[in-house]
């Protein structure tokens, strides 16, 4: 080896007039120049290479090699394979640590053995470790931070700050294209402990929404409730931009929002501007607008006693088995048939709403407005009561 021979140039140089050699025993060697420069020549057909070596009694233990073909430093234990050696160094600024096991470079701070480590830099046979033990760390990008796996990009953070999933285009902040965002709970249990089990569980997970560092509201699921939650007197709006339906479904039902404003509950296609599949239950007043100031044409009914005697009030049961989406009420019930009341007051029916039977056939149905009945009921009440008054007069002066 190149090694052997300087050796053996560097002992016949300084041998000569000295009784020690300086390059043996416990002497450290020393070359003093104003730019001193030791240097490997080679002589080849570019191959091969150049190496420096550290061994104890005579063993191999560690060489710095210099490949000539590859342009390569190479650090490690063996200068006649040195591809296998532990780093590499290439003239073009290219760094290699090699081997089968852990690889990496580790940050120490001062203190005996190199002290404690701040962090590393570590790959073993699957897994790429970048670890700070003291505080963050930071990467740095001019156009973005990317990520990829199999060769195809996966996620980006943007030079505006913005996070991509799955594309590349930043719609807002946060992109995700071609899939969904999933937030797990945890069961927390809630104190007191009944023998060393919870006396409850409370699941608490979801999305904040802030105005500064005004919490302004959220999406929050707790304990099995799911819920939007508008903070500090703000609205909770429903918007659909492309003119489109909004839909709140659950397993019970769902409530449907159409772009003319029609709103159906347990009805995908509300006639009305609220419209109920299903029974209704009010614990306070039931409101209708009634003000003078908005009616004209006022006229008083007459006849109503006539027209209420015209009428057929009937019992009856809905076909709810043959109608299951109109949520139709069970059992006997009261009232007037649609089409026999269409017949004395049109005004009071109308036939806007649909209906589905159970074998697919659907068909258009007629709503009763009972409410307008009641002046009219009113009203033949008050023509009776004054036949009675008549005929009472009547009665009197005999």
């Amino acid at each position: 080896m190149l090694l052997v021979c300087m050796t053996h140039i560097l002992n016949a140089q300084w041998a000569s007039g000295l009784s020690i050699n300086p390059y043996q025993g416990n002497n450290n060697p020393t070359i003093k120049n104003n730019n001193p420069d030791f240097i490997f020549e080679h002589t080849g057909n570019n191959t091969g290479e150049a190496s420096i070596g550290w061994r104890d009694s005579g063993g191999d233990e560690a060489f710095l090699s210099y490949d000539f073909l590859s342009n390569e430093f190479f650090l490690g234990t063996n200068t006649t394979s040195p591809d296998a050696s532990a780093m590499t160094l290439n003239l073009d600024g290219i760094m290699e640590l090699r081997g089968s096991g852990n690889r990496g470079i580790r940050f120490m701070d001062d203190g005996a053995n190199g002290g404690v480590m701040d962090g590393r830099i570590r790959h073993n046979n699957k897994d790429l470790l970048i670890q700070n033990n003291i505080e963050s760390i930071f990467m740095f990008a001019e156009d973005g931070i990317r990520f990829f796996t199999s060769s195809d990009q996966k996620a980006m953070i943007n030079n505006a700050g913005s996070l991509l999933l799955g594309t590349s285009i930043a719609k807002q902040k946060l992109t995700v294209e071609d899939g969904r965002i999933a937030v797990e709970t945890l069961e927390i249990p809630i104190p007191p402990f009944i023998n060393g089990v919870p006396s409850d569980i409370l699941n608490n997970t979801g999305f904040d929404m802030y105005e500064g560092n005004t919490k302004v509201g959220g999406l929050n699921y707790n304990s099995g409730l799911t819920a939007f939650l508008p903070f500090g007197g703000n609205l909770l709006t429903l918007d659909n931009d492309n003119g489109g339906t909004t839909v709140i479904s659950t397993d019970g039902g769902s409530i449907t929002l159409r772009e003319s404003g029609k709103v159906g509950i347990n009805d995908s296609s509300p006639s009305f501007d609220l419209d109920v599949n299903g029974d209704g239950n009010f614990t306070g007043e039931l409101m209708a607008a009634s003000d003078i100031k908005l009616k004209r044409d006022i006229v008083a009914i007459a006849g109503a006693t006539e027209t209420i005697n015209q009428l057929n009030p009937v019992t009856y049961e809905f076909r709810s088995d043959e109608f299951p989406d109109l949520k139709l009420s069970e059992g006997q019930r009261w009232g007037l048939i649609a089409q026999e009341v269409e017949a004395i007051l049109p005004d009071l029916v109308s036939e806007n709403g649909s209906a589905i039977h159970k074998n697919g056939e659907e068909m258009n149905i007629k709503s009763l407005n009972y409410i307008d009945l009641i002046p009219m009921m009113i009203k033949a009440i008050q023509e009776q009561d004054a036949e009675i008054q008549a005929l009472k007069a009547i009665i009197s002066q005999k």
